[in-house]
């Protein structure tokens, strides 16, 4: 894990902690007030990578309109603070479909280092195309976007087109 990740897997760890210290070092302030601050600072430190779930990043009627295929209504297969997921499949087929992720605090080496990836230039902070997996991971911040298209000859272009709609709203 490189040192960039670590650090900011660490960061709302320490955050908390030092919530938490300062709450115990007021002694003028009753129990409760201290406790309540701490929840505060706890809430605030994972406010904005609840706030947003993959499935909101771009609807069904976008999906279809962009690979030209009929899906079944967008499904979260994966919700964690940092990590969202959510699968529209094809009509009776659950092995294909598109996948979207959205990763907070991450970084692109995770998909960098799977065989078959090539950087992909003039969308988000940098990205990463896999045609062997037809997924592209967009950076954008601390979030990653990942788009997999499970689904008959992958096309780049598509995963590119889903991943620009998707940055719109974070």
């Amino acid at each position: 894990m490189s040192a960039r990740r670590r650090w900011r897997a660490a960061a709302p760890l320490m955050t908390i902690a030092a919530a938490m210290a300062a709450a115990a070092c007021a002694e003028s302030r009753p129990a409760e007030e201290a406790a309540a601050e701490a929840d505060t600072v706890v809430a605030a430190a994972s406010a904005d990578s609840a706030a947003l779930r993959a499935c909101d990043l771009i609807t069904e009627q976008q999906l279809e309109d962009i690979l030209a295929v009929d899906l079944e209504p967008g499904r979260i297969t994966n919700d964690h603070p940092a990590d969202s997921q959510c699968r529209w499949d094809l009509p009776g087929d659950p092995q294909r479909g598109v996948s979207i992720s959205l990763r907070q605090l991450a970084d692109l080496e995770l998909y960098e280092r799977v065989p078959g990836s090539v950087a992909a230039s003039g969308i988000g902070d940098a990205a990463v195309w896999n045609a062997d997996y037809g997924q592209l991971a967009v950076l954008a911040g601390e979030r990653v976007i990942s788009v997999a298209l499970l689904i008959a000859e992958p096309e780049r272009a598509h995963a590119e087109h889903i991943a620009r709609t998707a940055l719109e709203r974070l």
